[in-house]
């Protein structure tokens, strides 16, 4: 949907945002690609709604944070992925 400038969300903002920017947006599932030269990377992951928990299973996504240096991983916490913060 968003590779042909449709937002899954109801939302004229950002609908309008994707229709102007299609070409600055690159939709793929090659993790080197995604991250090669990017300045901003969206992860985008199943997060299903637990029932008997009442509440979403975050796992998938923070798995996959976690792969590029998010919160949690190896590369934060060994101080090599600098951020904005500088708690890196």
């Amino acid at each position: 949907m968003i590779g042909i400038g449709v937002s899954p969300l109801k939302d004229e903002e950002i609908e309008r945002y994707l229709r102007e920017n299609r070409s600055r947006i690159n939709i793929t599932t090659d993790e080197s690609e995604a991250y090669s030269g990017a300045e901003i990377v969206i992860i985008a992951v199943p997060t299903d709604f637990d029932e008997e928990k009442g509440q979403f299973d975050t796992d998938v996504a923070e798995r996959a944070a976690r792969s590029r240096g998010g919160p949690g991983s190896d590369e934060r916490r060994a101080g090599l992925h600098d951020d904005a913060s500088g708690a890196g």
